[in-house]
């Protein structure tokens, strides 16, 4: 454990006894649980790390060697031939099993297709029924690994005065990591200081909101708070798209949120079953009990006729009276009857069964399939078909956290009338087109569109990429990038023939024209409004002198607007 770095504090002689007494029982093993009720230097001291220096190379390694890496937890999943048998684990499945074994042997003791028939037209619905359910399993896995990539790769870790960039896995506890806007958090931690006015987290994937949320170190809750209040803490997975901080790292791995979801999906141990397998299993149980009792009660029916039917086997139609022992005559007959039973039970065991309610929770899942619905086991399809109610939070929000502009409401060419545009596209891709009465519109032909495109550019703190796989995500606000994106659109934008071409054209001629904010204020809830003053990079002849004239540029509840278009400053 790094060594307690001392401090000075402000508070009073009463809240310093107060708040002393209440580190003698904190460390870094508790502190995790309440940092979001603790202030920042009680948090500091109760870890023992000083935020200008970090920690210190030698206590890192037995940090590692308590608290593991900073990984989410990966466990192993079982094989394609353990989940393949995994599917023979069912009442009915294990009866038919037994009825086709039963087909087997007496086709082979009669020397007659009938069984043998009967044997595979059973194996092969079997077969067919794993075949889907190690599928389906397989490909849930393979979604439920795909948790890992809300891991960042790279972390601003301080560590001896010094900032350096390391694999977000050598995270530990108490380390002080740098966090700028667009980054992926790389570990639950503990907001101490900001670098801007304004810290916007996007956290919808511990809960679902697709808007950012504001963060603050000095922002507390109670202890028993639930993750939407906890508003000094910054979450692992989650995206910082406004600002620039400083946290401490509290937790690491599977003790991050994210990591308790992981852990979750990752158990196999399905503590509740759905309705049609408990009404399956049910049906099983009974329909296997009423099977064994009709055999055995057909097979003692006939028991005083083991002898007679015996005779006249063994004779096979001959003329005259069996003379052989009669034992073996019972025997011959005890036989025949048992594989009369056993036709019975064969006839009585419903081997479709299985065929039909695979198919229909395999069109099922196709279905919910193409609605990205994650359906893990088969008979979870039916677990929904029997929910009547689904609980949500107030806004009912199930969102992909994409966003995009769908209208726009503008002046005409003559400044009088309005025009409703239709904007094409859903996701942060540029490719698309703005159209009126079905005829495109860019934004060169209206003086309107112009300026908003201006305004949406230039006041605007997002930014777009496209990754290796071909997805395109943001950088940022989700509600500025597809307002960038818009003005693209309005630029008739055209995918980018190599890497060196930009991907915002007609963002970077606006920047090009008007140059970088100068100074911005940020967003906010009680202005409801940004504004960036930007210095005109040809003022004075051509000389480049900012410090002379500028703009200003106001976006006003989500409407651009070129508020002054000159200024001395």
């Amino acid at each position: 454990m790094p060594p307690r770095a001392a401090r000075s504090s402000s508070k009073g002689p009463s809240a310093r006894a107060s708040s002393k007494g209440r580190k003698k029982s904190l460390d870094l093993d508790s502190v995790p649980d309440v940092a979001h009720a603790l202030e920042v230097n009680e948090v500091l001291d109760a870890i023992g790390v000083d935020p200008k220096r970090g920690l210190r190379e030698k206590d890192i390694a037995g940090l590692r060697e308590k608290y593991g890496l900073n990984e989410l937890p990966k466990e192993e999943g079982a094989s394609i031939l353990e989940l393949f048998l995994q599917q023979f684990d069912d009442p009915l499945v294990k009866i038919l099993l037994g009825a086709a074994l039963i087909s087997l042997v007496s086709g082979i003791l009669e020397q007659k297709n009938e069984g043998l028939i009967e044997f595979t037209v059973i194996m092969v619905i079997l077969l067919l029924n794993a075949g889907i359910g190690v599928f389906q399993e397989k490909r849930a896995e393979d979604a439920i690994d795909a948790l890992q990539s809300y891991n960042p790769e790279k972390a601003k870790v301080r560590r001896d005065g010094k900032v350096t960039e390391i694999n977000s896995s050598e995270l530990v506890p108490s380390d002080i990591v740098e966090i700028n806007v667009g980054d992926k958090v790389p570990a639950d931690i503990r907001l101490i200081s900001m670098q801007s006015t304004v810290l916007k987290v996007e956290q919808a994937a511990l809960t679902g909101e697709s808007s950012s949320v504001n963060k603050n170190p000095n922002s507390l809750c109670a202890e028993k708070s639930e993750l939407q209040k906890k508003d000094s803490i910054m979450f692992s997975g989650t995206d910082l798209v406004y600002g620039k901080c400083t946290g401490v790292v509290i937790k690491t791995g599977s003790k991050t949120e994210i990591g308790k979801i992981a852990k979750e999906l990752a158990n196999k141990d399905d503590e509740h079953v759905s309705p049609l397998k408990q009404k399956l299993d049910t049906f099983g149980e009974q329909l296997t009990t009423i099977i064994t009792v009709i055999c055995v009660l057909c097979w003692a029916i006939n028991i005083f006729s083991f002898g007679r039917k015996g005779e006249s086997i063994m004779m096979n139609g001959l003329e005259g009276k069996y003379a052989g022992p009669y034992w073996k005559a019972w025997g011959s007959g005890s036989l025949y009857y048992f594989k009369e039973a056993v036709a019975l039970a064969v006839a009585a065991i419903p081997e479709g069964l299985p065929a039909v309610v695979t198919t229909c929770l395999a069109l099922g899942t196709r279905r919910m399939a193409k609605r990205n619905a994650l359906i893990r086991h088969l008979p979870a399809v039916e677990t929904l078909g029997c929910t009547s109610v689904i609980c949500s939070d107030k806004t009912g929000t199930l969102t992909t956290n994409m966003m995009s502009v769908q209208k726009v409401l503008c002046y005409g060419k003559d400044k009088k009338t309005f025009m409703e545009l239709d904007v094409e596209g859903n996701s942060f891709e540029p490719s698309g087109r703005a159209y009126l009465d079905d005829q495109d519109v860019y934004a060169e032909e209206y003086e309107v569109l112009y300026q908003m495109s201006k305004v949406m550019s230039l006041c605007n703190g997002a930014s777009i990429q496209k990754t290796a796989e071909g997805r395109w995500e943001k950088i940022g606000e989700a509600t500025e990038a597809a307002l960038k994106v818009l003005v693209e659109k309005l630029d008739n934008w055209v995918e980018p023939r190599s890497k060196q071409e930009s991907l915002t054209p007609a963002s970077d001629r606006f920047e090009d024209e008007f140059g970088k904010p100068e100074v911005t204020l940020e967003f906010s809830r009680d202005r409801k409004s940004m504004g960036v003053m930007v210095s005109n990079p040809l003022a004075g002849g051509g000389k480049k002198t900012p410090s002379k004239v500028g703009f200003v540029f106001w976006r006003v509840f989500g409407v651009c607007t070129l508020l002054h278009a000159e200024c001395d400053c």
